[in-house]
């Protein structure tokens, strides 16, 4: 499957590398990267929120060890794979659970819903809604430097279908060219001037659909993937 756009890939398997290397506090950088997430799947996978106190927690923080010990980067993108070690534990430890009824699991391992989560399909289901979330919290953090909210992109944007084409170019010409990225990174605005003078584009349709501009521009540019079915034409 195509791998979700986690932000923080890059800097585990960099931690990793450094753990094979010989760095055994590297898997304290990880562990900070990626328990969060192991928390966030053990919740989907049980059907309620968990906290780093459950013992689904500990379960799943041992999940985590297991995978950074047995990792390869053959195996795909690390969190897909820390994912799907995290969910068949949990779904080991609800069946022993449920054949020994010391706990109450039924609710949520019952056969009908083991079946469904044996499909990896729901996997990649879960794994593309932390990922879109984890890439609307970036976005979001971008726009607010911008001073320009979830809400302003919205009303920035277009109505109309060749409106909204004429848009989408500038945002495709703006997160290609390096300099003009840089312009916009630094100040929060876009480099009107340039973008008239250079390409040609409308400096008024540019200044009404600025913040819509501002948005598909840095989706494009930082290849936040998730996001970019919402603004591919």
């Amino acid at each position: 499957m195509a791998a979700p756009g986690f932000p923080g890939e890059e800097a585990v398997l960099e931690a990793w590398r450094r753990y094979r290397e010989g760095e055994a506090d590297a898997i304290e950088d990880a562990y900070q990267l990626v328990f969060p997430f192991c928390l966030r799947v053990a919740g989907k996978t049980c059907g309620r929120f968990v906290t780093g106190e459950d013992e689904e927690a500990s379960i799943a923080r041992m999940a985590f060890l297991e995978a950074f010990e047995q990792y390869e980067p053959e195996r795909g993108p690390f969190f897909v794979y820390v994912g799907r070690v995290v969910r068949s534990r949990l779904i080991d430890y609800g069946r022993r659970e449920k054949k020994q009824r010391t706990i109450p699991f039924s609710s949520f391992f019952d056969g009908e819903r083991e079946r469904e989560w044996a499909e990896d399909s729901e996997l990649e289901s879960v794994l593309l809604e932390m990922a879109r979330s984890q890439e609307i919290e970036r976005l979001g953090a971008m726009l607010q430097a911008c001073g320009i909210s979830f809400a302003d992109v919205a009303r920035a944007s277009p109505k109309h279908w060749s409106v909204r084409q004429a848009v989408r170019q500038v945002a495709a010409i703006l997160a290609a060219d390096a300099e003009l990225m840089n312009h916009l990174l630094q100040s929060g605005e876009l480099p009107l001037k340039k973008l008239e003078k250079e390409y040609g584009l409308n400096r008024k349709m540019m200044e009404r659909h600025r913040k819509f501009i501002i948005a598909v521009a840095f989706i494009l540019h930082f290849d936040l993937e998730c996001l970019k079915e919402y603004v591919s034409p």
